[in-house]
């Protein structure tokens, strides 16, 4: 089940309130940003874009309009719109990374991590060679947590469509992933 993004109700959140904002910030701030982690090269990256997702749905909170989108949707096609312009601007619309993973509070052997980090290198070199539109399907899809149904809307597409995509998409990526286990 796709957790609700209108956490903030749109009747409680007043574009002229800052502590209104602040807390559409903090409820939203985690699904932006590891959307974002997902579509750019590394944290410190998915940071600023975070950031400057926020500051510009923050210099534009009076066109928010609660009968076209939730305010969770709203920030991600904010998020989206602002990695393709960092992709447009760095010239790198090749190279989309995923999302850090790991449990917090623990602290794992170096073993774990390398092995870890040589798994999670082999993903984000596979993502980058699928195309930019798969590559963003993916990114709503697992990194952002969307349903198929949010993703057409965000999108333009399709639910079917979105969901033959996604599909195909995950099938190309574990034959990238098998071809590099197996060393083709």
């Amino acid at each position: 089940m796709e957790p609700d993004l209108r956490v903030v109700p749109t009747g409680d959140w007043d574009p002229d309130d800052p502590e209104s904002f602040g807390r559409v910030y903090d409820e939203h701030y985690s699904r932006i940003f590891n959307y974002i982690r997902y579509r750019v090269q590394d944290s410190a990256t998915a940071d600023d874009l975070t950031s400057i997702t926020f500051h510009k749905a923050l210099d534009r909170r009076f066109t928010f309009d609660p009968g076209r989108a939730g305010i969770g949707t709203w920030l991600l096609v904010i998020a989206r719109s602002t990695v393709t312009d960092h992709h447009r601007r760095r010239g790198r619309r090749n190279r989309m990374l995923g999302w850090l993973k790991g449990e917090q509070g623990s602290v794992p052997d170096p073993e774990t991590i390398l092995i870890g980090t040589q798994e999670s290198d082999g993903l984000l070199a596979a993502i980058a060679r699928l195309p930019d539109r798969d590559r963003d399907l993916l990114g709503l899809k697992f990194a952002a947590g969307h349903t198929n149904r949010t993703i057409a809307e965000m999108t333009g597409r399709t639910e079917s469509s979105v969901g033959v995509i996604v599909h195909r998409a995950v099938a190309r990526l574990r034959l990238l992933l098998d071809g590099e286990r197996t060393g083709r």
